[in-house]
């Protein structure tokens, strides 16, 4: 039983010892991790503490920039009440102003309008030269045409000429037969008259 007990006692001893040592295990493990969150935390601190350090610096800007700007205006207000035609001069600029639009905007619409005409132009000038062509082709089509046909007329007439020509010259040929011939009959007509002693009896 002595035995047993002190089996018993030695186990409760490592037990606890295993135990102590978890226990210090866990202590560090808490340690650690408050560490890391106190360093953490000292980043996030020092994060807002740079962050509202730059807020204040762009708002001091800010306010820096805010102050020239309305001492700029502050003056430029004192100047125009200074000036007597303060009204005029603003309603001359905003006028001037508009003008400057309408002008630009006319400016844009004759630009367009000039861009559509030109187009236009082109356009009508193309089609122009295209009716020019067709016509021009057309008239020398018809001018071949005519060529033609006066080259036929031509031709026939000179083919007319040619016969009329032969016909003349073939009439001429006859008619100068004919005469040699009608001259040599009465030359033989006359020798056969003269032969005869008779018909020179009676002449005398």
């Amino acid at each position: 039983k002595e035995r047993q007990r002190e089996l018993a006692s030695k186990r409760e001893a490592r037990k606890n010892e295993d135990f102590k040592k978890e226990l210090a295990a866990k202590r560090e493990v808490r340690k650690i991790e408050r560490q890391r969150e106190l360093v953490a935390k000292r980043e996030v601190r020092k994060d807002k503490i740079i962050e509202g350090l730059k807020q204040k610096v762009r708002s001091q800007r800010d306010n820096y920039d805010l102050r020239q700007i309305e001492d700029k205006e502050n003056l430029l207000l004192k100047e125009s009440r200074k000036d007597k035609n303060y009204r005029r001069a603003e309603a001359e600029s905003k006028k001037s102003q508009k003008e400057k639009i309408r002008f630009k905007t006319d400016r844009k619409t004759k630009r367009t309008c000039c861009k559509r005409e030109v187009r236009k132009d082109k356009i009508i000038e193309g089609l122009k030269l295209k009716v020019r062509s067709l016509k021009r082709n057309s008239d020398l089509r018809q001018m071949e045409r005519q060529k033609r046909i006066v080259a036929k007329k031509e031709a026939r007439k000179n083919e007319n000429f040619k016969r009329n020509e032969t016909e003349k010259k073939k009439i001429a040929r006859q008619d100068e037969n004919y005469r040699k011939h009608e001259s040599e009959r009465d030359f033989h007509r006359k020798q056969e008259y003269r032969s005869h002693p008779e018909n020179l009896e009676m002449s005398v």
